[in-house]
Protein backbone atom coordinates (compact mmCIF):
# COMPACT_ATOMS: atom_id res chain seq x y z
CA UNK A 1 0.00 0.00 0.00
CA UNK A 2 1.02 3.45 -1.06
CA UNK A 3 2.10 5.19 2.41
CA UNK A 4 1.58 8.69 1.01
CA UNK A 5 -2.39 7.68 0.59
CA UNK A 6 -2.81 5.66 3.58
CA UNK A 7 -1.49 8.45 6.02
CA UNK A 8 -3.90 11.16 4.09
CA UNK A 9 -6.72 9.24 6.15
CA UNK A 10 -8.26 8.77 2.97
CA UNK A 11 -8.31 5.07 3.19
CA UNK A 12 -5.72 2.81 1.48
CA UNK A 13 -4.23 3.33 -1.85
CA UNK A 14 -2.38 0.65 -3.61
CA UNK A 15 0.49 0.92 -5.78
CA UNK A 16 0.64 -0.85 -8.99
CA UNK A 17 3.77 -1.12 -11.11
CA UNK A 18 3.89 -1.54 -14.74
CA UNK A 19 7.34 -2.72 -15.82
CA UNK A 20 8.35 -2.30 -19.83
CA UNK A 21 11.26 -3.99 -21.13
CA UNK A 22 12.58 -2.37 -24.06
CA UNK A 23 14.78 -3.19 -26.76
CA UNK A 24 15.07 -1.01 -30.02
CA UNK A 25 11.45 0.95 -29.13
CA UNK A 26 12.60 4.30 -29.44
CA UNK A 27 9.70 4.67 -32.50
CA UNK A 28 6.59 3.56 -30.06
CA UNK A 29 8.00 4.85 -26.37
CA UNK A 30 5.84 8.03 -26.78
CA UNK A 31 2.81 6.60 -27.33
CA UNK A 32 3.32 3.52 -24.80
CA UNK A 33 4.24 6.12 -22.08
CA UNK A 34 1.43 8.41 -22.97
CA UNK A 35 -0.93 5.88 -23.11
CA UNK A 36 -0.14 4.30 -19.81
CA UNK A 37 0.10 7.23 -18.11
CA UNK A 38 -3.80 7.78 -19.15
CA UNK A 39 -4.88 4.14 -18.49
CA UNK A 40 -2.85 4.23 -15.01
CA UNK A 41 -4.42 7.70 -14.17
CA UNK A 42 -7.65 6.34 -14.62
CA UNK A 43 -7.64 4.06 -12.23
CA UNK A 44 -9.07 4.71 -8.78
CA UNK A 45 -7.84 3.54 -5.64
CA UNK A 46 -4.42 3.33 -7.00
CA UNK A 47 -1.39 4.78 -7.46
CA UNK A 48 1.13 3.70 -10.07
CA UNK A 49 5.00 3.23 -10.98
CA UNK A 50 6.25 2.64 -14.24
CA UNK A 51 9.50 0.63 -14.54
CA UNK A 52 11.17 1.03 -18.11
CA UNK A 53 14.06 -1.63 -18.74
CA UNK A 54 16.59 -0.88 -21.34
CA UNK A 55 17.65 -4.11 -22.60
CA UNK A 56 20.73 -3.04 -24.46
CA UNK A 57 19.71 -1.97 -28.01
CA UNK A 58 21.53 0.14 -30.30
CA UNK A 59 18.67 2.80 -30.69
CA UNK A 60 17.95 5.69 -28.72
CA UNK A 61 15.11 4.05 -26.45
CA UNK A 62 17.21 4.99 -23.52
CA UNK A 63 17.57 9.02 -24.38
CA UNK A 64 13.75 8.79 -25.00
CA UNK A 65 12.57 6.88 -21.72
CA UNK A 66 15.10 9.58 -19.58
CA UNK A 67 12.77 12.43 -21.01
CA UNK A 68 9.80 11.57 -18.78
CA UNK A 69 11.76 10.04 -16.02
CA UNK A 70 13.34 13.43 -15.48
CA UNK A 71 9.89 14.92 -15.01
CA UNK A 72 8.06 12.49 -13.00
CA UNK A 73 9.30 10.87 -9.94
CA UNK A 74 6.73 7.84 -11.04
CA UNK A 75 9.30 6.58 -13.84
CA UNK A 76 11.99 4.64 -12.87
CA UNK A 77 14.77 3.08 -15.40
CA UNK A 78 17.00 0.37 -15.54
CA UNK A 79 19.48 -0.06 -18.30
CA UNK A 80 21.91 -2.65 -19.37
CA UNK A 81 25.06 -2.74 -21.58
CA UNK A 82 24.46 -4.95 -23.46
CA UNK A 83 21.17 -7.17 -24.52
CA UNK A 84 21.08 -9.14 -22.70
CA UNK A 85 17.07 -10.39 -23.69
CA UNK A 86 13.58 -9.95 -22.71
CA UNK A 87 13.44 -12.64 -19.73
CA UNK A 88 16.54 -10.97 -18.44
CA UNK A 89 14.80 -7.69 -18.40
CA UNK A 90 11.90 -8.66 -16.47
CA UNK A 91 12.90 -9.77 -13.55
CA UNK A 92 15.51 -6.53 -13.15
CA UNK A 93 11.90 -4.65 -13.46
CA UNK A 94 10.54 -6.92 -11.36
CA UNK A 95 13.59 -6.12 -8.35
CA UNK A 96 13.05 -2.37 -9.42
CA UNK A 97 9.37 -2.23 -9.20
CA UNK A 98 7.75 -1.33 -5.43
CA UNK A 99 3.65 -2.17 -6.05
CA UNK A 100 1.52 -4.05 -4.30
CA UNK A 101 0.66 -5.62 -7.88
CA UNK A 102 3.32 -6.03 -10.84
CA UNK A 103 1.82 -6.00 -14.25
CA UNK A 104 4.50 -6.44 -16.82
CA UNK A 105 3.62 -5.72 -21.07
CA UNK A 106 5.64 -5.23 -24.23
CA UNK A 107 6.68 -1.76 -25.06
CA UNK A 108 4.74 -2.23 -28.34
CA UNK A 109 1.15 -3.60 -27.67
CA UNK A 110 -1.12 -3.86 -29.68
CA UNK A 111 -3.57 -0.73 -30.21
CA UNK A 112 -6.47 -2.13 -28.65
CA UNK A 113 -4.79 -4.12 -25.98
CA UNK A 114 -3.24 -1.22 -24.75
CA UNK A 115 -6.90 0.62 -24.63
CA UNK A 116 -7.58 -1.68 -22.04
CA UNK A 117 -11.15 -2.33 -20.31
CA UNK A 118 -10.59 1.12 -18.46
CA UNK A 119 -10.77 3.36 -21.50
CA UNK A 120 -14.66 3.86 -21.87
CA UNK A 121 -13.63 6.47 -24.97
CA UNK A 122 -11.96 3.79 -27.00
CA UNK A 123 -14.73 1.15 -26.43
CA UNK A 124 -16.92 4.50 -27.51
CA UNK A 125 -15.10 5.28 -31.17
CA UNK A 126 -14.86 1.26 -31.39
CA UNK A 127 -18.61 0.60 -31.73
Amino acid sequence: MSENSAASGLGPRYLISVVVPCFNEEAVLPATFGRLTTVMSRLAGCDHELVFVDDGGTDRTWDVLREPAADDPRVHLVRFSRNVGHQCGLPAGLREAAGDAVVMIDADPPARAAAGPTDPDDRAAAS
